[in-house]
């Protein structure tokens, strides 16, 4: 609408509020005159102006364009939902708000401690151990039955390191020859010789050493009996006489 004076205006004879929003009166020449709501607009340059809703109204291609960049200036980039769920993707949540347990890792998820294994429940679950307080023992269930899981006194996974490292281990050892009432033999007191060592009451002999002692003390012993079966002749007398171990390499005289 192009700049006019009142008094050029449109003379309207009856105000019409429907139609004639803005009545305006001209004193000048005692007449009224109107103005459109659109050619108001206009000439005040609303015209572009409307009531569209906030929700509903656009924004700038220069704010969107601003936006958009903002997220690219916050290094995020947004998920692709094919991928939760998905093996190198990202886990889901079930309906109780937690992650599903096939897309965890194998785990415990809780120990139940029962009396004895009477009072395990009629059905197990997985991913829970069972301990009877009885016995310390501990079971898993297959899908069917109980499974025992180890001994109480089980040793769980390698050794590694070198045995006086293992403290706990060296202590059991050590403890169990204790038990056994059995004294390790001290090297120092082995015998080489039961000759050398016969009145020793710490040295023992080794075996070489007895069988060493055993051949000799035979050996002596067929010596004797050659010489017992021998007679002794003196001025044509005869005469037996039985040697002892004492006699052993002595001369007769004749």
């Amino acid at each position: 609408m192009a700049d006019q004076k009142i008094s050029q205006l449109t003379t309207i004879t009856t105000v019409d509020n429907a139609t004639d929003l803005f009545p305006i009166v001209d004193t000048s020449a005692s007449e009224t005159k109107k103005i459109t709501p659109t050619a108001l607009k206009t000439a005040l340059a609303l015209n572009n102006v409307d009531n569209t809703s906030d929700v509903n109204k656009p924004i700038s291609s220069a704010t969107q364009t601003a936006l958009d960049g903002k997220q690219a200036t916050l290094n995020y980039t947004p998920e692709n939902t094919a991928n939760k769920g998905a093996n190198n993707g990202y886990a889901s949540l079930g309906s109780d708000g937690k992650v599903p347990a096939g897309q965890l890792p194998s785990y415990v998820d809780d120990i139940v401690e029962v009396a004895n294994y009477a009072a395990l429940p009629a059905t197990g679950e997985t991913g829970k151990i069972y301990l009877t307080l009885d016995t310390n023992f501990s079971y898993r269930w297959s899908g069917s039955v109980y499974v025992k899981i180890a001994e109480p006194n089980a040793v769980w996974g390698g050794i590694t390191g070198t045995l006086a490292n293992q403290t706990d281990l060296q202590n059991a050892l050590n403890n169990k020859q204790a038990s056994l009432g059995y004294t390790p033999e001290n090297a120092a007191n082995k015998s080489t010789s039961v000759e050398t060592d016969k009145l020793s009451d710490i040295k023992y002999p080794s075996v070489k050493s007895l069988y060493d002692w055993a051949v000799s003390l035979f050996a002596t012993i067929a010596n004797l009996a050659l010489k017992t079966d021998k007679l002794v002749t003196a001025n044509r007398q005869t005469a037996s006489y039985t040697l002892v171990l004492s006699d052993a390499d002595k001369l007769v005289e004749m």
